[in-house]
């Protein structure tokens, strides 16, 4: 167990390299190795009032203020404080009307859209409780969640694309203001405000475990995030904050960044279609000052920004233009970066990564562009932010410390263990993730301790970090890195559609259009551009770990086709189903591959 047989030496330590919150890191005695931090809480927890009082104290406030953005007929439109509070009580009198008692549970299933944040506030200040379900989730865990939740209704979004908010409104015309008013002010920080429901613990049957979190609790990761951010909010711009809500509200992140953003009345729009093509088009139009989203919204905009540059340099000079992520600025700037601002608004200044690790490079990059993009951690089995780097003392290559008033340990098997307000444990809660803390309580996430391989030869392999340098080289899509139980580690490789259009365009002759894939796995120029790639990859790792042989395999890893979940993590054990033929092609065509220093993989095997 972690901490037996430790003396603890504790000491009060602060972010090098500028100002950070305050952390409490624990160390080993005699080895001085740290195991655990915990940051200390910025804001004072609430004694009184719930989530349900925001938009009426806005209202009360700067009734004028624009607190929201709507898309109305392909048009952002301005919503007031004053507007959405009335708006709120409307739908809630409705949510009164139809029966819906103070205690109640009400599952909202639906993507991310300003309805899901106009019935989250209703519910509450109806007194009722929310229970979200992420619109992918199957109808039958909705019907196992929704029967363990005890929810009382469901609303989807064909019911909000139907207009059942109106009807609500219309329902709703005979009941006094006060009746919703009454039940509101009842509520006190120890109410429950919501029933989240998260994965198995790993190892588990993986039947989801429900929680629930009162409203101090929703209350104070909201304010402690806000005064995390406060100082990249203030350096966005002389602009007031803004900020398109990207992330799904069924997931708590997503839920509160909204509610931080509301009770700091910073202005939120929600962008309903998470595909590059439109999400790119509401981002050029609403203009955020800051985001926070998933590492492939960022490799999305580098590659659609390295695209464009390309092209502008094939139509000038007639050759492909042949760079890395660091050329010389000046180019790079008129080419790329302009490019990367316009993309994005051309405001945007800051921006949180979460989910899967950024490579380091694109964070290097986009800081050139003007922007800096973080990143934080936030297991699926919490829902939320557990870490989050510092805005004015970041340290790339980590996912940062700890946020205030949550705590993260390391196990003596290198699992890492989280505790906070958002955590539905009263202890310690493994979240299956392996990582490392290191001298001032930043921490590095290494892999998915379901996910380690060992080979044959009894190498101990985390896929993730090769993975993720892989995809960082357009047009590789998502991969896989196997060898469990296998004489050497290899991956297989897939082609992200868009990008390798593009990439093959750009090429000196271009490919023919409509080409085959067979014939394009075996095409010198994509080897070629692949196996540098699986070089980079595997410059990260020692020559054991590297992959040894790889193949390109045709399609690609998508939520659609069960292969990633609505997390965007790889299914491992659905892709190894859907590709072992061509895993077992990989491992009879080179049963023994030695790993040297100075090798590089073997020519790898096409699928045919």
């Amino acid at each position: 167990m972690l901490g037996q047989g430790r003396a603890l030496r504790r000491a009060r330590a602060r972010a090098q390299g500028g100002p950070g919150p305050a952390v409490e890191v624990v160390r080993e005695e005699g080895t001085g190795r740290v195991y655990e931090v915990r940051g200390a809480p910025l804001v004072v927890s609430t004694a009184w009032g719930s989530a349900a009082d925001i938009p009426f104290a806005n209202a009360e406030q700067a009734p004028a203020a624009t607190v929201i953005r709507r898309k109305t007929d392909g048009h952002w439109t301005d919503v007031s404080a004053a507007a959405f509070a009335a708006e709120v009580l409307a739908v809630a009198k409705g949510l009164v009307a139809t029966g819906v008692r103070p205690g109640d549970r009400v599952a909202l299933k639906a993507r991310t859209r300003y309805e899901w944040a106009v019935l989250d506030f209703a519910l509450w200040a109806a007194g009722a409780q929310s229970v979200p379900l992420h619109p992918a989730t199957s109808d039958g865990q909705t019907a196992r969640i929704l029967r363990d939740s005890g929810a009382e209704l469901l609303l989807t979004d064909d019911d909000l694309d139907a207009g059942r908010l109106d009807e609500l409104v219309r329902l709703g015309a005979d009941i006094g203001d006060e009746e919703v008013h009454r039940r509101r002010t009842t509520l006190a920080p120890e109410s429950t405000a919501t029933v989240v429901h998260t994965p198995g613990t790993p190892g588990t049957t993986g039947r989801p475990h429900l929680h629930a979190l009162s409203h101090g609790q929703l209350l104070a990761e909201a304010d402690n995030l806000t005064a995390l951010l406060g100082p990249a909010l203030d350096m966005a711009g002389r602009r007031p904050p803004t900020t398109l809500v990207l992330l799904p509200l069924a997931h708590l992140l997503g839920r509160t960044i909204q509610l931080a953003c509301l009770s700091a009345r910073i202005v939120i729009g929600h962008a309903a279609d998470a595909r590059p093509a439109e999400l790119r088009a509401e981002l050029a139009a609403f203009r955020p000052t800051f985001l926070v989203g998933g590492p492939q919204l960022f490799e999305n905009i580098h590659a659609t920004a390295r695209a464009h540059a390309e092209r502008s340099a094939l139509a000038h000079r007639r050759q492909p233009l042949r760079y890395g992520l660091r050329p010389a600025h000046a180019v790079h700037d008129l080419l790329i970066h302009r490019r990367v601002r316009a993309a994005l608004g051309g405001r945007l200044r800051y921006a949180l990564s979460c989910g899967a690790p950024l490579d380091a490079r694109l964070q290097h990059f986009f800081q050139g562009a003007g922007i800096t993009v973080h990143e934080g951690y936030g297991p699926t089995e919490t829902g939320a932010a557990v870490t989050l780097m510092p805005p004015l003392a970041a340290r790339p290559g980590t996912v940062g410390q700890p946020l205030p008033g949550t705590a993260v340990r390391i196990a003596a098997d290198g699992e890492i263990e989280v505790k906070g307000p958002t955590v539905g444990t009263d202890g310690w809660l493994a979240t299956g993730d392996l990582g490392a803390l290191d001298a001032d309580g930043y921490l590095t996430v290494t892999g998915r301790k379901k996910d380690l391989i060992v080979t044959s030869g009894g190498t101990t392999v985390s896929p993730a970090l090769l993975e993720n340098r892989l995809r960082a080289h357009p047009p590789l899509g998502p991969c896989l890195v196997i060898g469990d139980r296998r004489p050497f580690v290899a991956a297989l490789i897939t082609l992200d559609p868009d990008a390798l259009a593009h990439w093959l365009r750009t090429r000196r002759p271009p490919y023919p259009p409509g080409a085959p894939f067979a014939t394009l796995r075996e095409d010198p120029a994509v080897r070629a551009h692949v196996q540098r790639a699986v070089d980079a990859a595997n410059a990260a790792v020692s020559p054991a770990c590297s992959i040894r042989a790889f193949t390109i395999v045709e399609g690609t890893f998508t939520e659609e086709n069960g292969l990633l979940t609505p997390s965007l993590r790889i299914r491992r054990p659905a892709v190894a189903k859907a590709y072992a033929r061509d895993i077992a092609r990989l491992y009879t065509e080179f049963p023994a591959v030695p790993a040297t220093r100075n090798s590089r993989p073997v020519r790898p095997p096409s699928s045919r």
